[in-house]
C-alpha cells in the first residue's frame, strides 16, 4: 500500500509539470522532468535488497546514481537538457526595446519612422499565461527573430497596471495582453495585422513581411 501511495505521488508530480508546461520556460520544464525522473529512480533503487561488498545494495546504487547525476550536471549540463542560452527572458531582452511610458513609445516610433523603419509593439505582463506561451513557442523561432532585428521591435510590460501602463493600452484601445501592434514605416498602425492572444511564428512572420513591403 505504501508503494502505491508513493507511485501515485510521482504521477501527481508529473501531472503538475504537464499542467505548468504552457507557463514556464523550457529550461525550468527540463529541470522539473529531470527531477521527477531522478526522484523516481532514486526511490525504486531503495527497494533493492542484499549487499554489495558488505554494504546495503540500495545505498550503493543510490550513491552511484547521485555521483553520476552531479558529475554530468557540473561537467556537461547539456546532456541533461539544461541550456539557458535561449530562455524567453533573454530572447525578449535581446530583440525588444522596453517601453515605460507613452512618451518613450512616441519617441521610439518617431525615430523608426525617420529611418523608414516599421515597428512591432508587444504588450505583455508577468501574470499573463498566454504571454508565456508566446515567448516560449512563438518568439523562439530563428526566422522570426531575424525579422525582428530588421524592424523596431518594442515591448510594453503592463504587469503593474499603473497610470503609464493604462495610458499605453488606451492609446491603442487594448483590453489586455498579449496584444501585438504593427506600425508601418509612416508611423500608422495596420489594424488588419493586429494580433490578440496566442499566435504562431508563421503568422507574425507573414505580418512583418506585409508590413515591410
Amino acid at each position: 500500500l505504501e508503494t502505491i501511495k508513493n507511485v501515485f505521488g510521482f504521477v501527481m508530480f508529473a501531472l503538475a509539470i504537464w499542467i505548468m508546461n504552457p507557463i514556464i520556460s523550457e529550461s525550468l520544464l527540463s529541470k522539473l522532468w529531470i527531477l521527477l525522473v531522478f526522484s523516481t529512480i532514486f526511490y525504486f533503487l531503495g527497494r533493492f535488497r542484499g549487499n554489495i561488498m558488505g554494504f546495503p545494495m540500495c545505498r550503493v546504487l543510490r550513491a552511484s546514481l547521485l555521483i553520476l547525476f552531479f558529475g554530468v550536471y557540473f561537467y556537461s549540463p547539456s546532456y541533461l537538457g539544461i541550456d539557458q542560452s535561449n530562455t524567453p527572458d533573454k530572447l525578449s531582452a535581446q530583440y525588444f526595446d522596453s517601453v515605460e511610458s507613452i512618451n518613450d513609445l512616441n519617441k521610439l516610433i518617431n525615430t523608426a519612422t525617420a529611418k523608414d523603419q516599421a515597428s512591432l509593439i508587444y504588450f505583455t505582463a508577468d501574470w499573463c499565461i498566454s504571454c508565456r506561451t508566446l515567448e516560449k513557442n512563438t518568439f523562439n523561432n530563428n526566422q522570426l527573430l531575424n525579422d525582428l532585428e530588421q524592424i523596431n521591435a518594442l515591448k510594453v510590460d503592463v504587469t503593474d497596471n499603473n497610470d503609464d501602463d493604462k495610458q499605453l493600452m488606451k492609446a491603442f484601445n487594448i483590453f489586455g495582453p498579449p496584444t501585438i501592434i504593427m506600425i508601418n514605416p509612416d508611423g500608422n498602425e495596420i489594424s488588419s495585422l493586429r494580433k490578440i492572444g496566442v499566435v504562431t511564428s508563421e503568422e507574425l512572420i507573414e505580418g512583418i513581411e506585409q508590413l515591410t513591403k
